[in-house]
């Protein structure tokens, strides 16, 4: 049998779209197993009587035929096996993944819906007391005010510690009241630790999430290697039985399949390119 291919990460992520399913590369093969253990069990008792009625006669004193039923029975448990593995990580993954998406979402609303608002109006506050330019260097804000998560954070990161530190602020062009560096800490403050913990948190998720999907796609790798092995047995199994060829052609990857049929339409256009060549010479002869 040739060598297989090396496992190979999958690149886009897939997700199942409610925790009571999976991923859809999953779900095909979640099909695929069925339909080989289907056929597995409609064929088995015909191909290992086929094989027995060809090669019992090879046999000599003191040896049994080998129970090639049994074998194709085996070949479908190592697949049911490594499908096993294979739900649990998408299992595994997913959820995790779902957890990250709620955390990304919940990101997003205390940033734009919570933070924001409260952050523009500051900005506006510190313009309005110290102009444009020397405001500036107060809240250290650049073009517009940003929406999302982590680029918010960054600006409300740089004006909350602007506000805590002890430096002294610019000479305010209108005078404010007393007190009002710490009222925009307060203001600020507690939006600024909650979306801190969220990110850090969100970090985690993806960290957790990386690996996970990385042990899902390892997991569906090694599951293609093992339903091609069986695949393999099972086809040379059934054709030494005396089965026809198309009971497994169903169950061919599509990718296989396409390699077949192009393999197949070659040697055909070979052979009459080749006929056509003899009848050539022989009417020339």
């Amino acid at each position: 049998m040739p060598a297989r291919k090396p496992i190979n990460l999958r690149k886009t992520p897939t997700l199942r779209k409610s925790p009571a399913r999976q991923s859809k590369r999953v779900t095909d093969r979640i099909k695929a197993t069925r339909s080989l253990l289907a056929m597995l069990e409609s064929a088995r008792s015909r191909a290992a009587k086929g094989f027995s009625d060809k090669l019992a006669d090879e046999l000599r004193d003191g040896e049994v035929m080998p129970d090639q039923g049994l074998a194709l029975d085996l070949v479908g448990r190592s697949v049911k096996t490594a499908l096993e593995l294979l739900v649990k990580a998408d299992d595994a993954y997913c959820g995790q993944a779902t957890q990250r998406q709620l955390l990304a979402e919940a990101c997003r609303y205390v940033a734009s819906d919570e933070i924001y608002p409260e952050l523009v109006e500051v900005r506006r506050e510190i313009d309005a007391r110290f102009g444009k330019e020397a405001g500036g260097q107060v809240h250290a804000m650049k073009g517009r005010t940003p929406r999302q998560p982590k680029a918010l954070h960054l600006q409300l990161e740089g004006l909350v510690m602007a506000l805590k530190g002890q430096r002294a602020l610019p000479q305010p062009l209108r005078p404010g009241p007393p007190g009002e560096r710490a009222a925009w800490l307060a203001r600020l403050e507690t939006g600024y630790m909650k979306l801190t913990t969220m990110l850090e948190e969100l970090q985690a998720h993806e960290i957790r999430d990386a690996a996970l999907r990385q042990g899902r796609d390892f997991e569906l790798e090694s599951f293609d290697v093992v339903y091609g092995e069986a695949l393999d047995f099972a086809r040379a199994v059934l054709q030494l039985g005396g089965c026809a060829k198309n009971l497994t052609w169903h169950l061919l990857p599509t990718v296989q399949q396409r390699k077949l049929k192009r393999k197949a339409r070659q040697e055909s256009d070979s052979r009459a390119e080749g006929l056509r060549t003899r009848k050539t010479f022989g009417e020339s002869a």
